[in-house]
């Protein structure tokens, strides 16, 4: 999958966003949001990731989250993907009130 980094806030290049994300959120969590992506890079398909138990506890969500499904990074953060256009494209969406403004779109 490619991944395609908008933000409002960060303007850099995509090899940049871990120092990015390092300044931010400090080394832990910029380990595991690249982590969880390039896990997401590896999968063709987001949702294979669910049933054969890849770090991260890749789950589907239920309820007012119908058709979303989540990864967890640091304790209580998680990254949210969302599907948007066609078929196998996700985004991620706001995983807490510090990621406002960031869309990061997944696409095969």
């Amino acid at each position: 999958m490619e991944i395609e980094i908008n933000s409002n806030f960060y303007k850099g290049k995509p090899e940049q966003f871990h120092q990015y994300c390092v300044k931010k959120w400090g080394p832990v969590m910029a380990d595991k949001i690249e982590m969880r992506l390039q896990q997401a890079k590896a999968a063709n398909d987001l949702s294979v990731l669910v049933p054969f138990k890849v770090p991260g506890r890749w789950h589907w969500l239920r309820e007012n989250r119908g058709g979303q499904f989540s990864a967890d990074l640091v304790h209580p953060q998680r990254l949210l993907f969302e599907p948007y256009g066609g078929h196998h494209q996700y985004q991620l969406t706001c995983a807490c009130p510090s990621w406002a403004g960031f869309t990061v779109r997944l696409r095969p």
